[in-house]
Parts: structure tokens; C-alpha cells; sequence
């Protein structure tokens, strides 16, 4: 008798399990003397994350918005004494990778002493007031290619000669649009040049 086992990424742990069960009974039949067992392995899942599941990057708390999808949020600061944050593309929740889509509303208001941020190019939105308040900070680094979506007074009472670089890779309508955005709703010093 021959067992022929394929290698199958959609398997199931149950699927596996039962594939080496079948090899067990296989081997007993060719080798009853010798009392050879083949014992199925222990299958690990990935570690499932769920809506609220928190997670600290450097210097920020994500939280997972979308388990679904494996998406977070910049949630809040870890330490209000930050004078730089980089918010990545990606990170790590209970091992499963999630995309960084969003700052939430008044995620970083009032860090007095935040002077320079850096957004990942998977933000699609900045919540409201999320940078109200932050006097010092002066230099904002957009990594990504399309204009976020811009909340109420995000960037409101932010150091007034702010300056704000962009992707290469961000054509000129898209730029004109952020900065539209940046100081109409967004709040900022109508002085921004975008660079």
C-alpha cells in the first residue's frame, strides 16, 4: 500500500491531522513487528486578532479597527514627551501584519513637545484635532502618494512656519489638493509651502 501526501497551503489543521492519521494506519500495516507510530504534528495557527486589540510601535498605540480587513489605527502616544514619531505603512499585531490606515481624532492633541512626524504611505484619513495643539511641531513628512482625508482642526495651533514634505512620487494635483486641505480644514498656518 503507498500513501501519496501533497504539500497544500489551503489546508486546514484538521485536513493535515487527518492526512497523517491515514499515514499512522499506512505504517502499522507495512510494520506491525516493530510498533513504529507516526504521530500527527501539532499545527499552529496564526494568531487571530480581533477589533480593539492594541499593539505599541516605537513611540505610538495602534489599535486594530478592521480584524478583517488587518488594518490599525494610530491610537494614541506612548510617551507625551515625543519630540519625533514615525507612523509606519505596517506593523504587528499578534504576529498577523496589519496596514496603518488612519490617525485617529486627537490621537497626538496637546503633545507640546512633538516637532517632527513622519506618515506612512497607507494612511488614508487624519482624524480630527489629531494634531491640535502642538505648538512645536514643525515638520510633516507625507510618505504616501494620494491626499489623506484631512479632520477638523487636525493641525490647528501647529507651529505657524510648519513645513511639510511629500513622496516624489505625489503628482501636482494631488500636492495642490493636501495643501488645500492642510489649511482649510486641517487648520494649519496658511505660510505652508509643501516641498
Amino acid at each position: 500500500r503507498r500513501v501519496l501526501f501533497r504539500s497544500n497551503p489551503d489546508a486546514t489543521a484538521a485536513a493535515v491531522n487527518e492526512a497523517y492519521a491515514e499515514l499512522q494506519k499506512a505504517y502499522q500495516a507495512l510494520a506491525p513487528s516493530n510498533g513504529g507510530t507516526v504521530k500527527p504534528p501539532v499545527i499552529q495557527e496564526p494568531a487571530a486578532i480581533k477589533k480593539g486589540d492594541t499593539v505599541t510601535y516605537g513611540k505610538v498605540i495602534y489599535k486594530v479597527n478592521n480584524a478583517n480587513k488587518k488594518t490599525v489605527v494610530a491610537s494614541k502616544l506612548k510617551n507625551k514627551n515625543a519630540a519625533s514619531i514615525t507612523i509606519p505603512a505596517t506593523v504587528k499585531v499578534n504576529g498577523v501584519k496589519c496596514k496603518v490606515v488612519q490617525i485617529s481624532g486627537s490621537a497626538f492633541k496637546g503633545a507640546k513637545k512633538l516637532q517632527s512626524v513622519v506618515i506612512g504611505k497607507n494612511v488614508q484619513a487624519i482624524g480630527k484635532n489629531a494634531f491640535n495643539g502642538c505648538t512645536k511641531l514643525k515638520k510633516i513628512t507625507f510618505n504616501g502618494t494620494k491626499a489623506p482625508t484631512i479632520g477638523k482642526a487636525a493641525f490647528k495651533k501647529t507651529n505657524e512656519n510648519i513645513r511639510v514634505k511629500v513622496s516624489k512620487k505625489m503628482n501636482k494635483k494631488t500636492r495642490n489638493q493636501l495643501k488645500s486641505k492642510l489649511t482649510g480644514t486641517g487648520g494649519m498656518s496658511k505660510k505652508l509651502k509643501l516641498s
